[in-house]
């Protein structure tokens, strides 16, 4: 009997270090760069995405993990573990490739394989892949034959693009580069933080130089800010990532963020995440209703497969000006899921019981003051104590969700 088996060195490609979440055991997932529970399926799929990357050099964003069949027709039930995706003529991308991932346990028998081929009579791409970790098989759809072959090897991404007649995406963009502190007030920096929806449309231009320069300065990926130290945990490691978090109301800010997984004094990670998105100006619009286009600082945390804005604050509402110096601060508004807004003074007595030092005389809660007559880099103490107040005031804001919920 012929054997079809592709070979693959799964040892070679490293899934990266452990995180511990809730006691469990995790892996910094490099697609949704979020905490997965390390299991031997998913150590398999983490493992296949690299070799993706790394071997077959397809680009990380045009990778998909835990796809939802519903996406593309709805009501239907299951998720593809991997799907690559290609960019066809139009700008549309299109899946090219789908991958299911079993435990190095599970026997590739052909219910796996027919779990495959319904998830392509769905996507209707020309390649699938299956793969427990010790075994590895290919096959490509022949629309004469109207039936699957088995391939030797895996094509590159380069040849699968121009098989299929789809454009090959380079990866080699350099990433956003921060403009230089001479040029936050050019017009041109002021233009482009708008189009990367970074500035209300409404937000008055007093604020624009502490918005330019804090955006600029979470969205340089140049700049490792781990590792740091934070009374109770630490950063351990840092980057960005373009996601979507929600909040309870149902709303959703969709972009780039600065991740930091933090550790706290037991070993236990979590991703805190945070960015500034800008909101149209609008009266009566039928998707948006009315809005006055503010900038908001949001900060999100992962919760395993879930994650939600721990904070959304207002900027333009939030914001006190002194000179050059920009201070931010909230009056602890607060929603709890299904039972609304809780008393203001009950988060601020909660917040102070746990942390007095960022609540002032007045009962604000002071998360940081720049001074923007100088570029906000890491190495400020103000940078570092602001970064710190932010997490330490979203962490416990959840712990109040959390007690008010039970």
């Amino acid at each position: 009997m012929m054997d079809y088996r592709i070979n693959i060195d799964y040892s070679s490609y490293d899934i990266g270090k452990a995180y511990y979440r809730e006691g469990k055991k995790c892996i910094l997932d490099l697609v949704r760069e979020m905490f997965v529970v390390e299991i031997p399926e998913e150590i398999i799929r983490q493992k296949f995405v690299r070799y993706l990357i790394e071997e077959l050099k397809v680009p990380k964003k045009m990778i998909r993990v835990e796809v939802p069949m519903s996406h593309f027709i709805k009501g239907e039930r299951g998720r593809a573990d991997i799907v690559v995706f290609g960019e066809n003529d139009d700008g549309v991308n299109v899946p090219v490739l789908i991958v299911e991932c079993k435990a190095p346990n599970v026997t590739l028998i052909d219910e796996v394989w027919y779990q495959v081929y319904n998830y392509n009579s769905i996507l209707d791409t020309e390649l699938v892949v299956i793969t427990n970790g010790e075994n590895t098989y290919a096959a490509k759809w022949d629309e004469d034959d109207q039936n699957y072959f088995y391939l030797e090897t895996i094509p590159k991404y380069e040849h699968i693009m121009r098989k299929e007649n789809f454009k090959y995406i380079h990866d080699d963009s350099e990433g956003w580069k921060r403009p230089s502190f001479k040029e936050l007030n050019y017009e041109k920096t002021i233009n482009e933080f708008f189009d990367y929806g970074w500035i209300g449309e409404g937000t008055d231009d007093y604020l624009y130089p502490l918005i330019i320069n804090l955006a600029g300065f979470l969205h340089d990926i140049s700049v490792d800010l781990a590792p740091f130290e934070i009374e109770g945990f630490k950063i351990v490691e840092d980057g960005t990532r373009f996601t979507s978090n929600s909040n309870a109301a149902g709303g959703t800010w969709d972009g780039d963020y600065r991740y930091f997984i933090l550790e706290d004094q037991n070993g236990n990670n979590q991703i805190v995440s945070i960015s500034i998105f800008g909101s149209i100006k609008c009266n009566n619009d039928p998707v948006f209703g009315n809005r006055k286009g503010h900038t908001t600082l949001v900060v999100a945390i992962d919760d395993f497969d879930s994650k939600h804005n721990s904070l959304q604050l207002n900027l333009d509402k939030y914001t006190k000006k002194d000179g050059s110096e920009f201070t931010i601060w909230h009056d602890g508004t607060l929603t709890v899921g299904k039972i609304g807004s809780a008393k203001r003074q009950d988060v601020i007595d909660y917040i102070k019981s746990k942390d007095q030092s960022i609540v002032d005389g007045y009962g604000n809660i002071i998360l940081g003051t720049f001074d923007c007559s100088k570029e906000i880099h890491w190495s400020q103490n103000s940078t570092k104590s602001f970064i710190k107040n932010i997490m330490k005031y979203s962490i416990l804001r959840d712990e109040y969700r959390r007690i008010k919920k039970r």
